[in-house]
Parts: C-alpha cells; structure tokens; sequence
C-alpha cells in the first residue's frame, strides 16, 4: 500500500505492518541541458536567461533542493566581464531579457573578469553556481533560471549550461 509518502507491507506471519521507507525514490529531480542563450549587454541586475520554461522542480518530500548550474561565461571586451547568479521563483517564468531581479536570488553570484592589455577580448571560463535551497512548499511547481549581467561594457554571455536540480 502506497500513502503518497511512504510505502507499506504487511508480512505473511501474523500480519504484522511494515513502514518501507522509500522517501529517496520519491525525491524530485531535474536534468537538462539547454539551448544557449543570447548574450546581454545589460549592466546590473543584467537579464534573466529563459532557462525557467523547462528548469522546473515540483518537490515531493520537504521542500528542500540543490540546485547546480554549471557552463562557460564570457564578455566580447577587454577589461569587461560577466556576472551570473541563481534565481526561482513560481508562477510564469520569466522569459529571456526579463528584469534580472526576477524571483528570488540564490548562492552567491559568479564573476568573470577579463583584465587589460595581453587578454583576449571573448575569453571563456567555466562557471558553477550552487545553492540549497530550504522552505519551498510541496507541491508547487518552481522555475529556476540564471541572470546575467555584463560588468564594465561589452556583451556577457553564458553558453554550454547543464542543471542539475535535486529534491534533498
């Protein structure tokens, strides 16, 4: 028998019930890989990058997740840079170059920075950003997206994206 939390058996030997804790089977998850998005030469809070339309996690257990987003940013400048953070909410989400102050932020912001003379405009580093996320509601479906901002002129961008998203 299943409660919509745990599973129950009740043994053959005088009927004795049995809690099967399958809880870990049960956890939400999500995995995608999206398309890249456009680059942004907005400054801060920068865009939000679409990413939300498919990244989305309804927990099923407690209502807390991990969320790790990982890629490459780059600027098309020299002495420029990017500057990318986590963000979720409910509801629609937001579309790409949305206010990226939409939803709520999470973790810490990740920055790349191309200094001066002898760096090359376009240079690429990778990026991971990460947080647990506590407190969200059982069955409420959350968005979850990045934002982007340029820092110091030209255009920011973030390519090759993998998140991975899991109830804990």
């Amino acid at each position: 028998e299943y409660n919509g939390t745990h599973l129950y058996f009740t043994a053959t030997n005088g009927g004795t019930r049995y809690q099967l804790d399958q809880q870990n089977s049960l956890r939400a998850t999500y995995q995608g890989t999206p398309a890249n998005p456009s680059g942004t030469s907005t400054g801060s809070p920068g865009i939000m990058l679409g990413l939300g339309g498919s990244a989305t996690i309804t927990p099923v257990v407690n209502g807390k997740i991990m969320i790790v987003i990982s890629g490459d940013l780059s600027n098309s400048s020299q002495s420029s840079g990017a500057m990318t953070k986590i963000r979720y909410g409910t509801g629609s989400a937001p579309a790409w170059g949305s206010s990226g102050s939409t939803g709520t932020g999470a973790g810490s912001a990740v920055n790349l920075l191309i200094l001066g003379a002898g760096n090359t405009a376009g240079t690429t580093a990778p990026f991971s950003c990460n947080a647990i996320v506590t407190g969200l509601s059982v069955g409420t479906t959350y968005w979850i997206d990045l934002s982007l901002a340029q820092t110091s002129g030209g255009t920011a961008t973030a390519a090759d994206i993998s998140i991975s998203i899991m109830e804990l």
